[in-house]
């Protein structure tokens, strides 16, 4: 399963064969051809999470090791209508 994994994600190539039965003949036709894979970027994802985590895992430590979140962020919104500052100049 690993190795199966690693090959999706770095793309491969395997020789296949397709069978016709062309119409009129007695005999199937065998064409052997190459089939191509290109590397599947979320294999590679996958990949890298699991091989390396702390190298490649989505949530980097903060150095913080409380558990907490941070604390919230007050923001203040002032709206000024514009047609009565107009109105008195």
């Amino acid at each position: 399963m690993e190795q199966s994994l690693f090959r999706r994600a770095m793309g491969y190539s395997h020789k296949a064969v397709k069978i016709f039965m062309p119409a009129g003949k007695d005999a199937p036709v065998f064409a052997e051809f190459v089939e191509h894979f290109p590397p599947d970027p979320t294999s590679m994802i996958f990949w890298l999470k699991n091989r390396q985590p702390d190298k490649w895992r989505d949530k980097r430590e903060t150095g913080e090791d409380d558990g907490e979140a941070p604390p919230p962020v007050k923001i203040e919104v002032q709206v000024v209508d514009a047609r009565k500052h107009a109105d008195s100049e």
